[in-house]
């Protein structure tokens, strides 16, 4: 693995996200060898459900977090500008190993395998990419 790892981070809502975190889990091998580092964090703060509805299979990394982490991905999970109060029931985003998010997947798939399948298309490209060395916080031309 290089460097940092390429991260999915899956905010999610059971028990509408389960099929895919249940596809998720089973392509942990695959997003491994690719050093895809999987963090799911549940939409409604309710700690480690997923892990609970899981049990230890991908090796999924369920942390508990404050509930403004949750509030601020979900301020880039908006599609329209009248829907400032809806929450999404589930949004994705793949983290560049510099931690710039390069994909965004809204809503809950209609085949959890075949949106586990693109992540980890999309995951093996982040990985294959050079890694860059981090912009100076110096003033440039």
């Amino acid at each position: 693995m290089q460097g940092n790892p390429v991260t999915l981070l899956v905010l999610y809502t059971l028990p509408q996200s389960l099929p895919y975190l249940r596809a998720i889990a089973a392509e942990a091998s695959a997003f491994k060898a690719i050093g895809l580092r999987v963090i799911a964090i549940p939409l409604s703060g309710a700690a480690n459900s997923a892990h609970v509805e899981l049990g230890d299979d991908g090796d999924l990394i369920v942390p508990t977090v404050p509930g403004d982490v949750v509030k601020a991905y979900t301020m880039f999970a908006r599609r329209d500008v009248d829907a400032a109060n809806a929450s999404p029931v589930q949004v994705d985003y793949l983290i560049d190993r510099q931690g710039y998010v390069r994909a965004r997947w809204i809503g809950v798939a209609d085949s959890p395998a075949a949106r586990a399948a693109e992540t980890f298309d999309q995951a093996e490209l982040l990985y294959r990419e050079r890694e860059r060395p981090p912009r100076s916080a110096g003033h440039a031309h």
